[in-house]
């Protein structure tokens, strides 16, 4: 019984974080020569509003799940 909770939680947590589960193509930059050109990891149009609600919904999941594994028989 314990081996499935185990098993529950890390499917969870898999799901969770959707840059463990694929992987995206690298993109191709023009960069001049002896310059380091990095990516924005939270990408383009993510504002401070759409970044904290990122962080409270995974935040919710991650109660939410420990909360049906606590209150099942």
């Amino acid at each position: 019984m314990k081996q499935i909770y185990i098993v529950i939680v890390i499917i969870i947590l898999l799901s969770m974080f959707p840059s463990v589960s694929y992987t995206k193509e690298p993109v191709k930059h023009d960069c001049p020569p002896g310059q380091v050109c990095l990516d924005n990891p939270l990408g383009t149009d993510v504002t401070p509003q759409i970044f904290i609600g990122k962080i409270i919904k995974a935040i919710l999941g991650i109660v939410g799940s420990l909360a049906l594994v606590m209150f099942t028989p």
